[in-house]
């Protein structure tokens, strides 16, 4: 099993970025909406505003109470589309039970996309068109390119069928030409399909080595998780999945 390092990959980013940001003759603002205080979308939300800050980018977070109505956020919304001063708009999930994710994500405007999910950027980017990708998925296919990780005809099996990452990685995968199998809870001798690829990502649960239900898979394979917290040594740390799709919001 071939184990990826994250942050080198991100400080290429980082770098890439960087150079970027001189070239262009305003600061990009970023936008980041956060509902009640959970403690996965605290930390998340509170990474990437000090990443942001720290690669010189502007940066602000609104907080709003958990019991915020769905009309409020919507509203909040809109206005920030309407706001020339705003680059990118990120809503952080989970949200509360009384808010639609996906009627949030419905009223974004899809150049203000900076997670890439909007309807409008998911469809361009399964219909192989110019679009903001989903940030993590992205992050994971700039990850293997940078370790020149070949793509085109592999076997891929992507475990989780999520819109965050599943469901967009298999369509970037696709995009490299890669043969991509999209499994799921509801999938059929797992095990049996994981052995049978030769890159497999996944967006199931935590840990920091193929669960046991995936079998022994093949010697070769290469593996990434894509998660919460830090993994012990494989793949990316979860900061730098994220920073690693995040620069393609930037130029207007």
């Amino acid at each position: 099993m071939l184990k990826l390092a994250g942050p080198p990959a991100a400080e290429a980013v980082y770098e890439e970025l960087r150079t970027l940001l001189t070239r262009l003759p305003y600061t990009p603002h970023l936008r980041v909406v956060r509902l009640g205080e959970d403690p996965a979308s605290v930390a998340y939300v509170r990474l990437k505003d000090r990443q942001a800050r720290r690669l010189g980018l502007s940066s602000q977070v609104d907080v709003f109470p958990a019991s915020t109505s769905q009309e409020a956020l919507l509203a909040h919304v809109v206005r920030l589309n309407q706001d020339p001063g705003v680059d990118g708009i990120l809503v952080q999930s989970p949200l509360p039970p009384q808010v639609n994710f996906n009627t949030v994500l419905e009223a974004i405007d899809p150049k203000k996309d900076v997670d890439g999910l909007t309807p409008v950027n998911a469809g361009r980017m399964w219909m192989g068109l110019e679009a903001l990708e989903s940030c993590t998925p992205a992050g994971v296919v700039r990850l293997l390119k940078h370790y020149g990780i070949p793509l085109a005809g592999k076997n891929a099996v992507i475990v989780g069928r999520s819109n965050l990452v599943g469901k967009p990685l298999a369509a970037l995968l696709l995009r490299e030409n890669a043969t991509v199998t999209l499994a799921h809870s509801r999938t059929q001798n797992l095990a049996e399909v994981c052995r049978r690829a030769e890159w497999w990502p996944r967006w199931v649960g935590r840990g920091s080595s193929p669960p046991r239900w995936c079998g022994l898979g093949r010697w070769w394979w290469t593996w990434a998780s894509t998660g919460w917290g830090r993994m012990k040594g494989a793949a990316t740390s979860w900061w730098g999945m994220w920073t690693l799709g995040w620069p393609r919001w930037l130029p207007r």
